[in-house]
Formats: structure tokens, C-alpha cells, sequence
């Protein structure tokens, strides 16, 4: 437009069959300025889209997962167990994990995804005392009679080395994964600042 103010004027205002395009030409007038919207307060109004960091992590490690362990069959929000019984035998407390990685010839692995950055000046690197009372609850109530499964609380990668396993009790132990998120080339994940590596072949994880 040549004259751009004197244009947008002439649609000023707007008669009722028109009004719920007032959102929309308040922000073409914006754009049109060349102006851009702030989380600052301001004259104007606009909508936002807000997205769960924690749902998008989930969703993102899963295809990491997915390509870590392609011979592995992995099921997401696991069902079927609850935590207690009420006094009328009705299940309360439903367990879900984020993730099961099974393998006929291999340890079932019990995965849940945080979206929390992990601090080497914390206890227990920032790990909540209630997110490591939730696994050890997915490790006895998803347990068969052969084996325990293999627990993983998987993070965003930090620079911050995890020196270790959380260990429960004999045959139960905590393992802390970290995903770096990669913009070019393959996600890695990384356990005890050592990448994971998965053989095409077996699919057992080494260090």
C-alpha cells in the first residue's frame, strides 16, 4: 500500500458483520508496520499459544528412543498397574510410565521423561524425593517373576556429570539418561557422561 495509515482508516470502524475481523486487523496492522508483539504491556492485544515444555519432551524422546533402540519395541504412557487397593478392593493410583522399552532376550527398561535441568549443586542433582519414590513404585509393580526392570529417569542433556547410579536394593537400580537435542545430525543420549551406543545387531547397550 502506498499510503498504509490513510488505507487501514477506511476500515475503521467496523459495522457488526464485520467485527470478528477486528482481532485479525489489529494485527495486520501491527505486521504491516513492521512491528512485532512483546510479553510487555501495551496498547494492543494478542493471543497466545502456549505449549507443555514437558508433552513436547516426552513426544521428542520417544523418537530418540525409537532410534536408540529400533529393535526394542517401545510402548508410550505404559497401562496397567495402580499402587494401592481401597478397603472395597477398588484400584486407586493409576502407574503409568512414560516409557517401556521390551526385548525378548533382554532386561524390561521403564523410562520417565523430565523436562527439568538437572544441577550439580543440589542433592541428588535436583531429582524430586517424590519422582524417586514414583520409579521405585514402577520398578516392584512392573517387576515379573524373572526380573526387576531397568529404571531411567531421562533429562535434557546439561553440562552436568552424573556420577553413578541411585541404587534401591539389590537387583533395583536408577539410571540417569540425558538427551542432547541435536539441530544438525543424530540426538544423542548420554548415561554417566558416557554416550549410549545401541549394536543394530543385539541392541545391548554398552559404554
Amino acid at each position: 500500500a502506498v499510503h498504509l495509515e490513510r488505507d487501514l482508516e477506511l476500515v475503521q470502524p467496523l459495522d457488526r458483520q464485520l467485527a470478528h475481523y477486528a482481532r485479525v486487523l489489529d494485527w495486520a496492522k501491527l505486521f504491516l508496520a513492521g512491528q512485532h508483539f512483546t510479553h510487555y504491556r501495551g496498547p494492543h492485544l494478542n493471543l497466545a499459544l502456549l505449549f507443555s515444555l514437558q508433552r513436547l519432551f516426552e513426544a521428542y524422546a520417544a523418537h530418540a528412543l525409537r532410534q536408540h533402540f529400533p529393535e526394542h519395541t517401545l510402548t508410550a504412557q505404559v497401562p496397567g498397574h495402580y499402587l494401592i487397593q481401597d478397603h472395597q478392593g477398588r484400584p486407586r493410583h493409576r502407574l503409568r510410565p512414560d516409557f517401556r522399552l521390551t526385548h525378548p532376550e533382554q532386561p524390561t527398561l521403564l523410562l520417565d521423561a523430565k523436562w527439568k535441568r538437572l544441577r550439580a549443586d543440589q542433592r541428588h542433582y535436583g531429582i524430586r524425593q517424590s519422582e524417586l519414590y514414583q520409579l521405585y513404585a514402577y520398578g516392584h509393580k512392573f517387576a515379573d517373576q524373572a526380573q526387576k526392570p531397568k529404571l531411567v529417569l531421562l533429562c535434557p542433556w546439561v553440562d552436568v556429570a552424573i556420577k553413578g547410579n541411585f541404587v534401591y536394593e539389590e537387583g533395583l537400580v536408577l539410571e540417569v539418561w540425558q538427551l542432547e537435542i541435536q539441530l544438525q545430525g543424530a540426538d544423542q543420549i548420554w548415561h554417566n557422561s558416557v554416550p549410549l551406543v545401541t549394536s543394530k545387531k543385539t541392541n545391548k547397550y554398552d559404554h
